[in-house]
């Protein structure tokens, strides 16, 4: 196992120490992340297992361009701290042959919620199945009872792995897990297969003229324009009707990359639900913050909750 991630995350805990240890497996941790080392250790040495964070990924891709793509040791990698899009799912197992899997866990479960399986379905968008031992359901955040299949409500998980509470925050624990169950503040679906699908957080729901819109949503549309690396969504009100808009920040993949939208990104924004969602002017802004876990590190704007 080749392990570029921080081991302070609860991931790294299950993968690189826990499971490692309970197969006699064998674990490299690096020192930094670099793409370009990370690829000719890959290739130099007999690693079958990856992980990492969808930007890691992004990373990859970009430095193997111009060299030899083999991996040929390597099996499976794994994709955690953000749901990948489907583009960097194709365009790296074409490039590379092996599968990225998306997965989906917190600490406060002591690692995974849901995966997918090497050879199970793949299901577009989705973290997977529950893992053996935890119960998931999907429940309404105001009411508390579970909501058909197929219609997005909170995550709320159950199973041995819980935690017993935050340190020293009673109040916080109480509220965290209501009749044993933990409440992950994460907002999701459930297909007919059991396949679960993250649309959001609870926290970061942004509601224009009583539309629902996540920032996620945005985000996979600016993602699918040619040249964008990474991009962040937050609400910010509008004075004049008192709405919510959405204002992004994109990374884009080089350093020409104009301010504006190119063509191809306006017919892209204009030919999707965001178009009467949120903001029609979509600029490419210096990257904000992130966290080393791969999840986006928002800052909600006043008056864009519920």
């Amino acid at each position: 196992m080749l392990w570029p991630v921080p081991l302070f995350h609860s991931l790294a805990h299950i993968y690189c120490v826990l499971s490692v240890t309970a197969v006699g497996a064998t674990a490299r941790i690096t020192e930094a992340f670099d793409a370009e080392e990370l690829l000719h250790t890959l290739r130099a040495e007999e690693f079958t297992f990856l992980a990492g964070v969808p930007t890691m990924y992004h990373y990859l891709l970009d430095a193997a361009r111009d060299g030899d793509l083999s991996l040929p040791n390597l099996r499976v990698c794994l994709s955690a701290g953000a749901i990948s899009t489907a583009t960097l799912r194709a365009e790296f197992q074409e490039t590379f042959g092996v599968p990225l899997l998306d997965c989906y866990g917190s600490t406060e479960t002591c690692g995974l919620i849901t995966a997918n399986w090497p050879n199970g379905t793949q299901v577009e968008g989705s973290c997977g199945l529950p893992v053996p031992g935890l119960t998931v359901r999907i429940v309404d955040p105001e009411t508390h009872e579970s909501v058909e299949t197929g219609e997005e409500g909170e995550i709320w998980v159950g199973g041995p792995s819980l935690m017993v509470g935050y340190h020293n925050q009673p109040e916080a624990t109480e509220a965290a897990l209501p009749r044993g169950w933990y409440r992950t503040g994460d907002l999701g679906r459930r297909d007919d297969l059991g396949y679960h699908t993250i649309t959001g957080r609870l926290s970061e729901l942004i509601i224009r003229s009583g539309e629902n819109i996540h920032p996620t949503e945005v985000e996979q549309v600016l993602l699918r324009v040619p040249g964008v690396t990474d991009a962040a969504v937050v609400g910010s009100a509008h004075p004049p009707s008192a709405r919510c808009r959405s204002r992004s920040s994109c990374r884009p993949r080089t350093a020409s990359t104009r301010t504006r939208c190119s063509p191809p990104a306006a017919s892209t924004w204009r030919t999707s639900r965001c178009r009467r969602s949120c903001t029609k002017s979509v600029p490419y802004r210096a990257p904000g913050p992130g966290r080393s876990s791969g999840t986006r590190w928002r800052r909600a704007r006043p008056g864009c909750g519920r």
